[in-house]
């Protein structure tokens, strides 16, 4: 595995991380990953019509559509794929355009061309402002998702969404797996433990042993 594959997979994990994130955790997360998603969406607010108030942070809504893409059936659908990659970003930077009293606002997940190099993007006028969309982090790993959408996977143990590096992979964690597989064998023994123990005395030992080891009939 190349390093671009690797990147591309700590993405997907960065986002299902994402898709699980709590208000309490968002601290942690922005320090782990500066720059996964548009720093504007921790402070700016939009509409949303499920909740009380009408709004909510950025980052939450964002995280609704997500989670739903997760779960959906079938998983990230195009139009689910497309809607979480073209998600908008409010206003985090300004621009002068031709005139100085002219402010040219982009949104935060655009990046300027310096002007010297107008020329080698087809544009006639280098006195332009010219823009170039950057690819985030968290577009990558949805594209991924879109293209290989078994890799969302939901914990059999626990229930958090997690990026599956292989298709058998059914667990978060092997934390996760282990429990579940201890739990699975103590619900057995619950529902069966009585009969194996009654069914253990029963059997007859064809051979006997003495005690110094050797076999006897």
């Amino acid at each position: 595995m190349n390093n671009k594959d690797k990147e591309m997979l700590a993405d997907g994990e960065t986002l299902a991380s994402f898709s699980n994130l709590t208000d309490a955790e968002i601290g942690d997360f922005r320090k782990k990953n500066p720059g996964f998603v548009p720093e504007a969406w921790w402070r700016t607010k939009v509409a949303v019509e499920s909740e009380p108030t009408g709004v909510a942070l950025e980052w939450k809504s964002y995280q609704r559509v997500l989670q739903s893409a997760w779960q959906g059936n079938p998983k990230f659908s195009l139009e689910d794929s497309v809607r979480l990659i073209a998600a908008w970003s409010p206003p985090d930077a300004s621009f002068t355009g031709v005139d100085s009293s002219e402010v040219l606002y982009a949104p935060s997940n655009m990046i300027s061309i310096p002007l010297s190099d107008a020329g080698r993007y087809g544009v006639g006028s280098p006195s332009l402002p010219i823009f170039e969309a950057q690819v985030w982090p968290y577009q990558r790993a949805v594209m991924l998702l879109a293209i290989d959408s078994w890799r969302a996977r939901t914990c059999l143990h626990c229930s958090k969404r997690f990026f599956a590096d292989m298709p058998k992979r059914l667990y978060c964690s092997p934390r996760c797996s282990g429990d579940s597989h201890t739990a699975a064998k103590r619900r057995w023994f619950r529902a069966h433990g009585s009969e194996w123990r009654a069914t253990r005395k029963k059997k007859p030992s064809s051979t006997r042993w003495k005690r110094n080891g050797k076999r006897r009939s």
